[in-house]
């Protein structure tokens, strides 16, 4: 018999991503992952310090489905360096590049059972 939260877990990884996802494409180094329904997650802006100049980046989280992450047949797990590519509203292709927050991992299991992953990354570029 499956507990409350973990019914709620498989019907939020069904149902959440119609609800509130968008539309994005991962790129490995293996290959192109998607398109596949991710959800937008925190926004922050965190300070920066490069030699005599200083500034501020937008950190942004994906929430994706952990079995949606498959590249030739093989599932991967989030890795520094991945891109998601996401067209904005103006037919922009924003680029975030995922990054780790803290140790090495640039993603966390967002739910007790693994289904759901938050890949951590930060807006690289805008492509017009």
């Amino acid at each position: 018999m499956k507990t409350l939260l973990e019914r709620g877990t498989r019907f939020l990884a069904d149902k959440g991503p119609r609800a509130a996802a968008v539309s994005v494409t991962i790129h490995t180094p293996q290959g192109t992952i998607g398109p596949l329904d991710a959800i937008p997650g925190r926004r922050d802006f965190a300070e920066f310090s490069a030699g005599e100049s200083d500034g501020t980046v937008a950190e942004f989280d994906w929430i994706v489905a952990a079995d949606a992450l498959f590249v030739d047949a093989q599932k991967r797990e989030p890795a520094p360096g991945w891109e998601v590519h996401w067209r904005d509203g103006d037919g922009n292709t924003r680029v975030y590049v995922a990054l780790p927050v803290t140790g090495t991992r640039c993603f966390d299991v967002s739910d007790r059972l693994g289904m759901l992953y938050r890949i951590h990354t930060k807006l690289d570029r805008v492509d017009g």
